[in-house]
């Protein structure tokens, strides 16, 4: 991994040994101000920079968290790595890797968004052009990643921030990954359960990046709803959900399903038809194109779901109301200056990323 250049840092471990870590600044520069969240693989504080002032997020990550024969964790080298090279507008930006002193002790320098959308969401019930302002910017930041060939893998609401200018940035790499062609199998074990694609809930490994455009779908509906739209509490549940919805795959609808390792999960699941609009009545805030979008971004098939750049020329975008511009969007309490006061949720069995 190319680490970029840095000053020399004073205090911290010596670094013998530990490779590109080594050349890592101390986390002393910085200093914590409060607690903003805790997950299962790290703990994001808001910090500042004791030279320059400025506000900073400070991920730690949990290292013992992932366990990995080689030492450090790869999905934590993998992640310090991708956020460390990608640079967009709507991607959250590492400024630097620091450590303590401790291998144990590595933390990510990371902008600091004041708003965690899933906070906004619960609040707030957002206007059309608000709504056609948030999914077009997230799906800019996934046509981006995409074309970088990268999948993100655990897109969320609460993996999405909101800055006070309205723009918005999709964070938490913990279980990205590089892919290219030909494709290979992978870790199924990925994306939270309610955000989950119905191919990785049956059993698919040779999965493409569609699937977070899935889980920009469950986004958009969430958006809409102001609550999850999947709330499944088992794979089999979520895919009750999902088929309550979009109506159960045939192999007419998706070739190949019924051959899928898991298919026999639904097999105690009722038949079921599209009920869309029993969800989104036609006098609510979803228009016709609009439910369109939708239904191709939350298509079970994933060779007809719709990709980011197609999502982004269609034509929900152009009908009125427009798309707000992020400058013009409602401004909000700052909610990432407190810490959550919920308890961090644990992982499901098996949900880790083992290299896949």
């Amino acid at each position: 991994m190319a680490w970029p250049a840095k000053r020399p840092r004073s205090g911290g471990f010596d670094g013998e040994g530990l490779g590109p870590l080594s050349r890592c600044r101390s986390v002393q520069r910085y200093r914590k101000l409060n607690r903003i969240d805790e997950g299962t693989y790290g703990v994001v504080y808001r910090a500042c920079d004791v030279e320059t002032g400025e506000v900073v997020a400070l991920k730690q990550l949990k290292l013992a968290a992932v366990k990995s024969e080689d030492g450090f964790p790869v999905a934590s080298l993998r992640e310090m790595s991708l956020l460390l090279e990608a640079r967009h507008p709507n991607i959250v930006r590492c400024h630097e890797v620091v450590v303590g002193n401790t291998l144990q002790h590595v933390f990510m320098v990371m902008e600091y968004i004041e708003h965690e959308l899933k906070l906004l969401v619960a609040q707030l019930a957002f206007g059309v052009a608000d709504v056609k302002c948030l999914l077009r910017q997230l799906l800019t930041g996934l046509q981006f990643l995409h074309k970088n060939w990268i999948m993100h893998r655990d897109l969320k609401t609460s993996n999405i921030l909101l800055d006070r200018s309205g723009v918005l940035k999709i964070c938490d790499f913990g279980l990205a990954r590089h892919f290219g062609e030909p494709l290979r199998p992978y870790t199924q074990r990925v994306q939270s359960l309610w955000y989950r694609a119905p191919e990785l809930l049956l059993g698919l490994r040779t999965y493409t990046n569609l699937i977070d455009i899935w889980s920009g779908g469950c986004v958009f509906a969430e958006l809409l709803l102001g609550r999850p739209v999947f709330e499944g509490k088992a794979e089999v549940h979520q895919l009750g959900l999902i088929f309550g919805l979009t109506g159960r795959p045939s192999e007419d609808s998706w070739p190949g399903c019924t051959g899928l390792a898991n298919w026999k999960l639904t097999e105690g699941l009722k038949e079921s038809w599209p009920s869309w609009r029993g969800l989104f009545p036609a006098d609510g805030v979803l228009s016709d194109l609009g439910l369109d979008l939708l239904q191709l971004l939350l298509e079970c098939c994933p060779e007809r779901r719709l990709a980011a750049d197609a999502a982004l020329e269609h034509a929900y975008f152009e009908e009125a109301p427009q798309a707000q511009e992020p400058g013009m969007l409602p401004t909000f309490k700052e909610s990432n200056s407190e810490g959550r006061r919920h308890q961090p949720a644990l992982p499901e069995p098996g949900f880790v990323d083992p290299g896949g």
